[in-house]
């Protein structure tokens, strides 16, 4: 699995497919983890356990249908700049978050895990207990 993610992130993603996920995770249509694997060495063992931990969630609530967008930082500047007028202004507000956090940071705050259109979490693996609870908080329900 690992070198299937080093290979997603490392190659080039169509543009168009890239655009739409992250169209639909700004937007807070679908989950996604926002990864630096293609910039970083090492990185893509974090986004492997982050993303194990959420599917682990998703199986136990029986929400296993839901897929995570996966998208990599490389790709998602390159279709950035096509995109504005698609976003929500919350999603806009979320790709403002997110350049900034990267500005102030660097790529230390990868992964990103994103949830109904927000940073749940960044910087390192929640535990699928961490993930469970903010899953539920958002929700308003006990998953």
């Amino acid at each position: 699995m690992l070198q299937g993610l080093c290979k997603l992130f490392c190659s080039s993603s169509d543009s168009s497919q890239v655009r739409d996920d992250l169209i639909a995770v700004a937007n807070g249509q679908n989950p996604g983890l926002l990864s630096a694997a293609c910039c970083v060495p090492g990185a893509s063992s974090n986004d492997e356990a982050l993303l194990q931990n959420f599917q682990n969630v998703l199986k136990e609530t029986g929400q296993d249908n839901e897929s995570i967008r996966i998208i990599s930082i490389t790709d998602a500047r390159k279709v950035l700049p096509t995109m504005q007028n698609d976003l929500t202004p919350s999603g806009r507000r979320l790709v403002a978050q997110i350049q900034q956090l990267v500005a102030q940071n660097g790529f230390g705050i990868f992964p990103i895990l994103i949830l109904n259109g927000r940073i749940a979490y960044f910087g390192g693996v929640p535990s699928t207990e961490m993930i469970r609870e903010k899953l539920q908080s958002d929700a308003g329900v006990t998953v």
